[in-house]
C-alpha cells in the first residue's frame, strides 16, 4: 500500500484526522507523535506538522531533530521536558529541564535535544514548523524533495 498517496488523498479530502481517529492510529503516517496529525506538509519554503493532544496527561513522545525549529502552541497548556542522551540511549545527568507553556506560545526546539510535550489541558494543539532542507546536503531549499530525513 502506498501510504504517501493515502495520506495525500486523505489530506486533500480533509479526512486525515477523522481517518486516524477511526482507525485508532497511534503513530501518524510519518510523524514523531502518538497524537492525531491535523495537517502536515510543505508550504512554500516551510514544512509544518499540526497535532492535537486530545486529553490532559497525554504526550507527544520524546524525540529529537537534526536542526533547530519552532513549535507553536496554538491552544491549551503543555509541559515541555528537554534532555540530552548519550549514544547508549541513557539520559545525561543534569541535562533535564521542564517548562510550562500556555497558548499562544512560540517554543524554540534546539537540535539534538530530546524533548516531549505533556498536555496540561484537553485538546491542546501544537504546530511544529521547520525550514525546508535538501535531504542530501541539509542546506536550506526552496522546494521540498519529499524526504523527512532532515527533520528527524
Amino acid at each position: 500500500m502506498d501510504l504517501e498517496k493515502l495520506k495525500s488523498d486523505l489530506m486533500a479530502s480533509g479526512q486525515l484526522a477523522e481517518f486516524m481517529e477511526i482507525a485508532g492510529a497511534t503513530t501518524g503516517l510519518f510523524n514523531c507523535s502518538t497524537q492525531a496529525v491535523l495537517t502536515e506538509g510543505a508550504y512554500g519554503n516551510l514544512y509544518r506538522r499540526q497535532m492535537v493532544v486530545k486529553e490532559k496527561g497525554a504526550q507527544v513522545e520524546g524525540h529529537q531533530h537534526n536542526y533547530d525549529h519552532v513549535t507553536y502552541l496554538i491552544r491549551g497548556k503543555v509541559l515541555m521536558t528537554v534532555w540530552k542522551e548519550g549514544a547508549d540511549g541513557k539520559k545525561h545527568p543534569g541535562t533535564s529541564r521542564e517548562e510550562i507553556f500556555q497558548a499562544p506560545s512560540a517554543i524554540t526546539i534546539r537540535k539534538n535535544n530530546f524533548h516531549k510535550f505533556t498536555a496540561l489541558t484537553d485538546d491542546a494543539i501544537l504546530e511544529c514548523v521547520y525550514a525546508i532542507r535538501d535531504s542530501k546536503t541539509g542546506e536550506f531549499s526552496e522546494s521540498f524533495d519529499g524526504s523527512l530525513h532532515p527533520y528527524t
